[in-house]
């Protein structure tokens, strides 16, 4: 979520032994992904992502992916084990498996280009907010999200209409918002953090 441009890599992209590609490999333009987890009966969302463009990537091929070097540390290379992880998995050396896989590169949406009227957002409180910290919001989608089904990617192999995308897109909006928060478009990649950095222990034990 952080950079110029949200993106959507690989979770849920294959399954499987061997690996398979998913639908969630092939997504249409205008597609709307809620990431989130459920927590006492309710879906709490982290992220609303819009497919904005789409292209093949593998985790072990990054020259040339237009990705900023965050992306390449903490996505492409945690995908890529070292050549003892390799052995281990009874893979021959040089040909690591998640190296390999092909997966889908997706750009999110961005309200100064957005796709159908529609963006990525991540729901957040302004910095000089008295307190930053707040649960992430429980949203209702009865016919979109069930929040029983974890883990899955509901949707994904039947494409539904645009305006009904849209409508579903406008309510999660609109729930975020009445819960107090603000919609955060963009989010500037954070420095690298020292070996000494520590975060505050947040009090929430909730969404």
């Amino acid at each position: 979520m952080f950079g110029e441009r949200m993106v959507y890599s690989n979770c849920k992209q294959t399954a499987g032994t061997p690996r398979r590609p998913t639908a969630m490999q092939s997504l249409p333009l205008g597609s709307v992904i809620c990431f989130g987890s459920t927590l006492r009966g309710q879906f709490c969302i982290d992220t609303v992502f819009v497919v904005a463009d789409a292209q093949p990537w593998t985790p072990g091929r990054t020259v040339g992916l237009n990705v900023d070097e965050a992306f390449i540390v903490c996505t492409a290379q945690s995908l890529t084990p070292t050549a003892a992880d390799a052995g281990r998995a009874g893979c021959s050396p040089g040909c690591p498996p998640d190296a390999e896989l092909q997966l889908t590169l997706y750009r999110g949406a961005t309200i100064d280009k957005p796709i159908h009227g529609m963006y990525s957002f991540v729901p957040a409180r302004p910095a000089d907010h008295p307190q930053p910290r707040f649960q992430r919001p429980a949203v209702h989608l009865p016919e979109r999200i069930n929040p029983a089904s974890r883990q899955s990617t509901r949707g994904a192999r039947r494409a539904l209409p645009i305006e009904d995308v849209r409508r579903a897109w406008m309510s999660l909006r609109d729930q975020v918002l009445a819960q107090g928060l603000v919609l955060a478009t963009y989010l500037a990649t954070p420095p690298r953090a020292s070996a000494h950095e520590s975060v505050t222990a947040s009090p929430d034990t909730s969404c």
